[in-house]
């Protein structure tokens, strides 16, 4: 198949019956869940001194992505703690569960 056909709304009708999320690679779309991040050289952009913490940096709060794919999950752990907006004292074990359960107690069934 074509690029073209594959990104038809006919083929794109046929296939929702049974695909839920498309991750495409992270330089052709922003806000989906773009692939794969990684931590080799090899796959860093030489715009972002090949740091996956800029990287990151960039996507997610520069573009705006809602999501991603890595192989290399405690490097995005990582910089997702270091760049938390919560305070040192917002993150104790009771005070996180409490922020995730007011989260979620919106979705639950009744």
């Amino acid at each position: 198949m074509t690029y073209t056909e594959i990104t038809s709304d006919v083929y794109r009708n046929y296939i929702k019956q049974y695909v839920v999320r498309i991750g495409p690679w992270k330089e052709t779309v922003v806000q989906v869940h773009p692939y794969t991040y990684r931590n080799e050289n090899e796959f860093l952009h030489l715009n972002f001194s090949q740091d996956p913490d800029k990287e990151y940096e960039y996507w997610i709060n520069e573009i705006g992505i809602d999501g991603l794919f890595t192989d290399f999950t405690g490097s995005l752990h990582n910089y997702q703690e270091w760049t938390s907006p919560l305070s040192e004292t917002s993150k104790s074990p009771r005070q996180l569960l409490g922020q995730i359960v007011s989260l979620v107690i919106p979705y639950a069934k009744a």
